[in-house]
């Protein structure tokens, strides 16, 4: 596999899932990142919280959330996502981490400026990375996406067990 690898796919495939998974089954030992997970109020989506490997948790997009920035009906918390989410993918913060999950590199992240400069880095560094992009996206999403040192894997129903055991053994090495 190449350095920088994005699993991507349909929304609901489950490539969330596998990122989780594979999270709980390596060592967290020179791993860092973070990844979402949906807030739900009854069986309704209310938003999306980012929780970095090392615990901290922020409402990243909410419905009923006050910002100026949006996707969708979801308001973005573009601030306190650059101030507590950033840092765990910045290549010059987390030196000892060879490995950097950035789930995902969707529209409500892209809505910060400091994320898009920092991935950039990121993806420039000797670090590997594990992320999660949707199929289609903006320019930005599409550059990431068409990078020489990045590998695309669709995530289906039919592969996302195999992957799971594909990936641990890719990242068990170091």
């Amino acid at each position: 596999m190449k350095k920088n690898v994005f699993l991507t796919g349909v929304p609901g495939v489950g490539k969330t899932t596998l990122v989780t998974r594979l999270i709980k089954e390596m060592p967290h030992e020179g791993i860092s990142g973070f990844y979402t997970h949906e807030i739900k109020v009854g069986d309704a989506r209310d938003g999306f919280k980012a929780i970095t490997l090392d615990g901290i948790e922020i409402v990243l997009a909410s419905v009923g959330m006050k910002s100026p920035h949006r996707v969708g009906k979801y308001r973005i918390n573009v601030s306190g996502f650059e101030e507590l989410v950033v840092p765990v993918i910045d290549p010059s913060i987390m030196s000892s981490s060879s490995l950097i999950i950035v789930d995902e590199v969707g529209k409500m992240e892209c809505m910060s400026n400091r994320f898009k400069k920092t991935l950039q880095r990121l993806l420039d560094s000797n670090r590997r990375v594990l992320g999660t992009i949707p199929l289609r996206g903006d320019d930005f999403i599409e550059s990431v996406k068409r990078r020489k040192d990045a590998e695309l894997v669709e995530v289906t129903p039919e592969n996302r067990d195999a992957l799971l055991d594909t990936l641990k053994g890719e990242y068990s090495r170091r």
